[in-house]
């Protein structure tokens, strides 16, 4: 990488730069590359999600050596993506009620896993997930059903779509 940068090159072309390192060295790429970013274009090859949705400004994602779709990271999730999810740990036994409050709130949820006391729920409705955050983080609970369900869940975090979500979708579709 240094050799590339070295001289005034107005495009640098990188394949797998942090393949194989360790994640303290891996950042420290990451760092370069975004100074590198600030005098020149730089192309990204890379198999990481992680590293494209960090470093990338655009992303293509190509199917058999054919540009499939192109955008920004999060254009990309807003337009392949399945929306939001919230994951949930809660108590034992509890599943099945916190899914049918969630069910009542979202009814287009989607549960996407569920093993040992973990939900995990894919939702559509932006606007709905702030009330439902909102409820969670608020101290008192406005009704019964909404009691019960604070008292059910340990924990939460909610999350956009990945990237990587986005990639296999896209790769699915155009191997059917």
């Amino acid at each position: 990488m240094a050799i590339a940068a070295v001289g005034t090159p107005k495009i640098i072309f990188l394949d797998e730069p942090t393949t194989g390192l360790d994640p303290k060295v891996r950042q420290q790429v990451w760092t370069l590359i975004e100074k590198l970013k600030k005098r020149k274009s730089v192309v990204l090859t890379t198999h990481s999600m992680e590293e494209a949705d960090i470093l990338s400004d655009r992303i293509s994602i190509l199917v058999k050596g054919k540009l499939k779709c192109i955008g920004s990271s999060m254009y990309l999730k807003d337009k392949y993506g399945s929306g939001y999810r919230i994951a949930l740990n809660v108590v034992d036994g509890k599943s099945e009620e916190v899914m049918r409050y969630i069910r009542k709130l979202f009814p287009e949820a989607i549960q996407v896993d569920s093993n040992g006391g973990n939900l995990l729920v894919g939702v559509q409705q932006y606007q709905t997930l702030i009330e439902f955050v909102k409820m969670l983080e608020s101290r008192e609970a406005n009704g019964l059903d909404e009691y019960s369900l604070k008292q059910s869940i340990k924990d939460w975090n909610v999350s956009h779509t990945t990237l990587e979500e986005v990639f296999m979708k896209v790769t699915k579709e155009q191997a059917e």
